[in-house]
């Protein structure tokens, strides 16, 4: 069997045929197969789901039902796990204030489901939204109460390696002097022209951001299934190079959450 994605194949979000097509081809015709040889192969010889080191605290339970069952969807959970990160990530740098961030991806409803498998097999809870006017779920909201099943969920064993939950920051300053004229005085014309010195710049630590998670400060992601639109909203706090919080409304609710940073 050949599958021809056709020219929208490198961008899932925007390849709704082919990974509808592809996903039904291989429900159908490759996951009978699979499942034989995996009933038949021993546990040792299974292939391993974690990533070497990182990847501890990661369930092979979980991964083997969202990536084992649907070949092709396992790949896929993690571009957008991904996605969800680098956007939490971006909104950390030191121009963005502490408090409360939103964002938008969008996610196929046909994929959203496997992808809440992994959300609430971690430890986050689903609550559902019907229509009133027709029958059928409007938008599924997965909430992620805790810090570490965040960590978790956002594994840099999953990912590319990067922890997207916390982000340094680096301030740069140029030393002075970038050309410089002979001993002759700057009353003196001189027809020499400036010398130039080599420009350096002196790199110093100055705090970091973090994605606070809580009961009070949770991670929340929304699916609307009509539209494919996933919005992911959170908690970020600034702490200086010392790692005091700068604002201390936000860590005073986080004390009284007992929330745990990364």
């Amino acid at each position: 069997m050949q599958i021809r994605p056709g020219s929208s194949e490198r961008d899932p979000s925007n390849a709704h045929n082919f990974w509808a097509l592809a996903q039904a081809a291989v429900q159908h015709h490759i996951n009978p197969i699979w499942r034989g040889m995996l009933a038949v192969t021993r546990p040792t010889q299974l292939p391993d789901v974690g990533m070497g080191v990182g990847a501890a605290s990661m369930s092979a339970d979980i991964e083997a039902a969202v990536g084992y069952n649907l070949t092709l969807v396992g790949p896929l959970v993690d571009h957008y796990i991904l996605q969800l990160g680098q956007g939490m990530s971006r909104r950390l740098r030191p121009r963005f204030h502490t408090g409360p961030a939103v964002f938008s991806i969008n996610v196929p409803p046909t994929l959203w489901r496997h992808l809440e498998t992994l959300l609430t097999g971690y430890g986050g809870t689903a609550t559902r939204q019907c229509c009133v006017s027709r029958a059928g779920v409007r938008s599924v909201r997965v909430t992620i109460p805790d810090i570490a099943t965040a960590q978790r969920i956002w594994s840099p064993a999953r990912t590319d390696g990067s922890n997207n939950l916390c982000r340094q920051h680096l301030g740069g300053r140029l030393t002075p002097g970038r050309m410089a004229r002979n001993e002759e005085s700057e009353e003196e014309e001189s027809d020499e022209e400036p010398t130039e010195l080599p420009i350096r710049y002196t790199s110093r630590y100055l705090g970091y951001s973090a994605v606070v998670v809580s009961s009070l400060t949770p991670v929340v992601v929304t699916s609307h299934l009509r539209t494919g639109t996933t919005t992911c909203s959170f908690y970020r706090q600034n702490y200086t190079e010392g790692g005091l919080a700068i604002n201390t409304t936000l860590q005073a609710t986080l004390n009284s959450a007992d929330a745990s940073l990364p």
